[in-house]
């Protein structure tokens, strides 16, 4: 089957799937759809290149999700120090809330959450700040001749208004930028289509708009809870619809570049002295003597690049010539290695070529043919 071809059969299946009112007949649609996506080696080409962009966006997420949490943690300390410093009577209700447990009896029970646990800490400390906003809290502030710190002190966690309601939380910055990130991949990037596709298919329920950023214990029990949730609840085919239209616009792209075939087998060399790098017959310029150089000239003995993990602390250790390296350098490695892969995707349409597996080593992508 030649791709004009896959093409026009995926066209009249999405069409199908814009104009379907009916909710069985839409999920029918979807159903074979995705099993397209599962049988054609063009489509399980471009599912491996979702997959490589999912995992790429997944760590970092992760990572963003762990300085959020981290970030919390230190604002609820520094919080629960101002308390005692002003000798504010914080709720103890607020307290068990943030820290997920509660006392029956004499007895401390660990607290079940509905929610994502960096949700629920960002909003219990929003809750908290809430609560020292309070009239009686300031008036009694104001009696100590506290009130103006108290207020610099909240001033530095969130945004008020003239009445002094919060209208913004501003104490994580990671937290911010994690919450950013999820939104962009739901409006713009096509993993995600397909995840909530597969969702869909194995549940028949309503749009979970986290269940493809689920991968701890937790949010796989929240996932079958909020599924069970939505049982007997009909299925919105306005919210599914707009991510078969942008899984199909981005395998209309892959199918339709010229140089997908061209690439399909990588010849990559690279010239540690010049900082050039061939990729089949194309050069890329590097600059030898920054850390992308570096990087490349580290991850390809003999000018081909590496088909075996190279641990991260022999990476820094030829780069910064130090073999104690620290999270800032190992940080500059990584923004690099996105940079290298940024350059070599414009030409190949190949995404992660330069590759970090799950214990932080790097090497050429395992999912490629390559020449040598």
């Amino acid at each position: 089957m030649n791709d004009p071809q896959l093409l026009s059969e995926l066209s009249s299946i999405v069409n199908q799937i814009k104009r379907e009112h009916d909710e069985a007949a839409f999920e029918f649609q979807v159903d074979t759809l995705l099993e397209k996506y599962e049988i054609c080696p063009p489509l399980q080409r471009a599912c491996q290149s979702l997959a490589l962009t999912k995992d790429a966006d997944k760590r970092m997420l992760s990572g963003l999700e762990e300085k959020a949490q981290n970030e919390i943690r230190q604002i609820y300390e520094s919080i629960l120090h101002h308390c005692n410093y002003n000798d504010i009577p914080l709720s103890k209700r607020l307290i068990e809330d943030y820290e997920r447990k509660i006392t029956v009896n004499g007895i401390e029970h660990a607290l079940p959450i509905a929610r994502n646990l960096t949700l629920h800490c960002f909003l219990s400390v929003r809750d908290i700040i809430q609560f020292l906003l309070q009239k009686n809290v300031l008036l009694m502030l104001i009696q100590k001749g506290a009130a103006k710190q108290h207020i610099e002190f909240i001033s530095h966690l969130a945004k008020l208004n003239d009445k002094g309601d919060i209208i913004e939380c501003n104490f994580s910055p990671s937290y911010d930028q994690w919450i950013q990130k999820k939104e962009d991949i739901r409006e713009n990037v096509a993993w995600y289509c397909h995840d909530q596709l597969m969702y869909l298919k194995k549940t028949k329920r309503k749009l979970n708009p986290e269940f493809p950023f689920n991968n701890s214990k937790n949010s796989t029990l929240l996932t079958m809870q909020n599924t069970m949730l939505s049982v007997g609840q009909s299925v919105d085919l306005s919210e599914y619809r707009p991510l078969v239209v942008r899984l199909y616009e981005y395998t209309k792209q892959d199918l339709l570049n010229p140089l997908r075939d061209q690439f399909e087998t990588l010849d990559i060399y690279y010239d540690g002295d010049t900082g050039i790098m061939t990729l089949n017959t194309y050069p890329l310029e590097f600059d030898p003597e920054s850390i992308e150089g570096k990087l490349l000239y580290a991850l390809t003995p003999g000018g081909i690049l590496c088909n075996g993990p190279m641990p991260l602390d022999e990476i820094g250790a030829e780069i910064f010539d130090n073999p104690k390296m620290i999270k800032r350098d190992k940080d500059k490695i990584y923004k690099a290695q996105g940079r290298i892969n940024t350059k070599i995707e414009e030409i190949t349409n190949k995404k992660s070529v330069v590759f970090s597996d799950s214990k932080g080593n790097m090497l050429r992508n395992p999912e490629y043919n390559y020449q040598n």
